[in-house]
């Protein structure tokens, strides 16, 4: 699938601004993570900047190449402003898990939660259509979700970020992107059977 001229703007958003704050604020602010210990009323801002800020330069241009190669899984439901709009609601609901959760992290940035979310609401947004790879797709997520949870974040990835992987933030991610997406299925079906 490819991406198409007028989507490019669009797609472009989320690392634009990821590497904007990126350089803007390299030692990455603590005012952009969101954290665990401090309410959610003192720190709202960050449901929406601490995914698109990374601990380092591998953070971001991990992060990043997998939005690219997600975006490309999709003509229709990632399609134009769905794709920001999507990793944007995504990245706030992950970061709210995690603010609601007990990960034993203190504090969270990152684009993994919301990328996690984006490929399960992928799957069920366009199962019909592919069948056979969205399977598979769906297959991987879960194999990837059981691992980290059994086994945790990889080391060599935690190495590379200097933090440790926030796996949990990973499943609350995947978990409120299928929400999303069965929401928006009952929406839409809900809407043509009131038209019928």
């Amino acid at each position: 699938m490819r991406i198409k001229h007028s989507n490019v703007l669009w797609l472009s958003l989320i690392p634009i601004i990821a590497i904007g704050l990126h350089f803007r604020w390299p030692s990455n602010a603590p005012y952009l993570a969101i954290h665990a210990n401090q309410p959610l009323s003192s720190q709202w801002w960050t449901l929406i900047s601490a995914p698109l800020a990374h601990t380092n330069g591998y953070h971001l241009v991990m992060n990043l190449m997998a939005y690219v190669i997600i975006a490309q899984l999709s003509d229709t439901a990632l399609r134009s402003w769905r794709m920001p709009l999507v990793t944007l609601c995504l990245g706030a609901l992950s970061s709210l898990g995690f603010i609601m959760g007990d990960s034993g992290l203190t504090s969270l940035v990152g684009l993994s939660g919301a990328l996690h979310g984006v490929v399960a609401y992928l799957v069920i947004r366009e199962f019909n259509s592919a069948r056979l790879f969205m399977a598979v797709l769906a297959t991987g997520l879960v194999i990837k979700l059981i691992a980290e949870g059994y086994w945790g974040g990889s080391e060599v990835t935690s190495q590379l970020i200097d933090a440790q992987v926030a796996t949990s933030n990973h499943l609350v991610g995947a978990i409120a992107g299928a929400l999303l997406a069965i929401l928006l299925q009952l929406i839409v079906r809900s809407k043509h059977q009131a038209s019928d």
